[in-house]
């Protein structure tokens, strides 16, 4: 399977306004024709030039369980011994 190439952002107010108007990074990617890592440095890039882009929350994302994931770690390293 061949990966298709990655769109590079050219049209800077075509970004914004897909950029502002989206609900999600996803949103965006796919409005653009890119990856979300690109549309996400592209924001980013955007922002430290001044453009004031919102920022999207994470609380769509999972968040990182470190007790529960160090626990787990610290079970299973006792049962290897």
């Amino acid at each position: 399977m061949s990966k298709q190439p990655i769109k590079i952002i050219k049209n800077n107010e075509d970004f914004v306004v897909a950029w502002q108007s989206s609900g999600t990074l996803a949103e965006v990617a796919k409005r653009v024709g890119t990856s979300l890592r690109n549309a996400s440095s592209h924001a980013t890039w955007l922002r430290t030039r001044g453009v004031p882009l919102k920022k999207f929350s994470t609380r769509n994302f999972n968040v990182l369980d470190v007790e529960g994931l160090s626990a787990l770690a610290n079970k299973t390293a006792k049962e290897k011994k």
